[in-house]
C-alpha cells in the first residue's frame, strides 16, 4: 500500500494484498485511500492502529540495535499506509493510542513537548487532502452543520439519531427485531437530515 501511495500507481493489487478503495475524501474530491488485504479502508486503518502499540512498544523495550530500526521502520511504513486509509475513526484511535502510551510510559514533559511540537509541524507540511480529512473530524462536533457537508458523516448521525428516535418513541419492545431497516426512511425524514 505505502508503494501504491508514493507511487500514485495503484494498478498492482499485489495478489490482493494492497486493495484501494476510491471514495471521495473531503467531500469534493476522490482519491484513493488504502483498503489492503480488507478491502475496506475503514477497517483496514482500524488494523493498523492495533499494530502501531505493538510496535511503539518494541521500539522502547528492545535491547538489540537491529530490531529496534526495525520497529521503527514498522512504525513509519504503519504510520504512512493508516495515514493514507483517510479513515477518521482510525486516526483518532491513533491519537487516543499515543495518548494513552505517554501516559504509561510518564514520558518527560519536556520530550512530550517536542513531540508534539514535530507533530504539529508534520501536520502543517502534510499535502491538502490530508489536511482536508483532519479538518473535517471537526464536524463530529457540530450539528448539522459542517455534518451536512460531508455524506458520510451525516450518514452516521442521521442513524444513530433515528436509533434514538425510535428508542425514545419505543422505549421498551423498540420497533421490533429487524424493523430498524423498514422503518428507517419513516423515522430519519422527520430529522432532516437525510434525502
Amino acid at each position: 500500500g505505502d508503494y501504491q501511495a508514493l507511487t500514485r500507481n495503484y494498478s498492482p493489487i499485489f495478489g490482493r494484498l494492497a486493495s484501494v478503495s476510491g471514495i471521495a475524501v473531503d467531500g469534493s474530491s476522490t482519491d484513493a485511500r488504502l483498503a489492503g488485504p480488507i478491502n475496506d479502508p475503514n477497517f483496514w486503518g482500524q488494523s493498523l492502529t492495533a499494530i502501531l502499540p505493538l510496535a511503539i512498544y518494541r521500539l522502547l523495550h528492545e535491547q538489540k540495535f537491529t530490531l529496534r530500526l526495525a520497529a521503527g521502520a514498522s512504525i513509519l511504513i504503519c504510520g504512512f499506509a493508516l495515514l493514507n486509509t483517510f479513515s477518521r475513526g482510525a486516526y483518532l484511535a491513533t491519537i487516543v493510542i499515543l495518548a494513552l502510551v505517554f501516559l504509561y510510559r510518564r514520558v518527560q514533559p519536556i520530550i512530550s513537548a517536542a513531540l508534539l511540537v514535530i507533530a504539529l509541524g508534520i501536520i502543517l507540511i502534510l499535502p491538502a487532502q490530508y489536511k482536508n480529512r483532519f479538518s473535517s473530524l471537526t464536524g463530529l462536533q457540530s450539528d448539522a452543520g459542517s455534518a451536512g457537508q460531508d455524506r458520510s458523516l451525516t450518514g452516521r448521525t442521521s442513524e444513530v439519531k433515528t436509533g434514538f428516535l425510535m428508542f425514545e418513541e419505543h422505549p421498551i419492545l423498540g420497533v421490533g427485531i429487524g424493523n430498524y431497516k423498514i422503518r428507517y426512511q419513516e423515522y430519519t425524514r422527520r430529522l432532516g437530515l437525510e434525502f
